[in-house]
């Protein structure tokens, strides 16, 4: 446990297990979004993500991942 902690900075080890077996599965779906649709009625474009990383990293800045985490399942 202080080897994950340490490298992670996580102390909750079975959330980070919950968390990545919840991506872990919703990735295996396969599933690719499409916005073609929503693009040809109207809709803006999604920004480029080099566009809004800044306001990712600014918005999350002094928050462990744990933290972050948290503030996700709420």
């Amino acid at each position: 446990m202080p080897l994950f902690q340490a490298k992670l900075g996580i102390r909750n080890r079975r959330l980070l297990t919950r968390a990545l077996s919840l991506y872990g599965g919703f990735s295996s779906l396969h599933y690719v979004f499409d916005n073609l649709r929503l693009l040809t009625e109207g809709t803006r474009p999604p920004p480029r993500m080099t566009d809004y990383v800044g306001l990712c990293l600014k918005s999350t800045a002094g928050m462990s991942l744990q933290e972050q985490m948290l503030d996700d399942f709420k």
